[in-house]
């Protein structure tokens, strides 16, 4: 099982919704944010950039639209990012968590997390990135094996 924090907010250019690490970033830049707040903000923030890659995939246009999911067993650093949403919902950036069995053709994985593209075409509805209901499905057997099988990568990334 793959579980993805978003916002509400659409991804420009895309049909996904903003991930919870930009909304971070951008909660984090405001000039109106009290010091206890953005202190928050820092710690979860400073732990997952310390312990958690940032997939350097990312930054190929071939692959603008995939989108980050964390194993379901990553139990760190999803507490990390739920500290996150804490300081987020408090200032109106409401956070939700989806799961799926399936997160898409994945490009990249590590310990803690994949990086996947949405199939183009779901029988049962839309990528719940997406925001729209998600009926459960076929459960991809290559990333269930892949994520068992993963070794924990604790890289240090490129964070803003």
């Amino acid at each position: 099982m793959f579980v993805r924090f978003q916002g509400l907010r659409r991804n420009d250019g895309s049909a996904t919704r903003l991930g919870v690490f930009q909304l971070a970033f951008e909660l984090r830049d405001r000039f109106d944010l009290p010091d206890y707040a953005l202190a928050q903000l820092q710690i979860h923030l400073g732990w997952l950039r310390l312990h958690l890659k940032s997939p350097e995939i990312l930054d190929e246009d071939e692959h603008h639209r995939a989108i980050c999911w964390f194993d379901s067993r990553a139990a760190k650093p999803i507490a990390h990012v739920r500290g996150l949403k804490a300081v987020l919902d408090d200032w109106g950036y409401p956070i939700e968590m989806v799961k799926t069995r399936d997160p898409g053709i994945i490009i990249y994985r590590d310990g803690w997390q994949v990086v996947a593209k949405p199939r183009r075409s779901r029988p049962a509805g839309r990528h719940p990135a997406i925001g729209v209901q998600w009926k459960r499905g076929k459960s991809d057997s290559n990333a269930e094996a892949g994520a068992r099988s993963c070794r924990q990568d604790s890289g240090s990334g490129s964070w803003p």
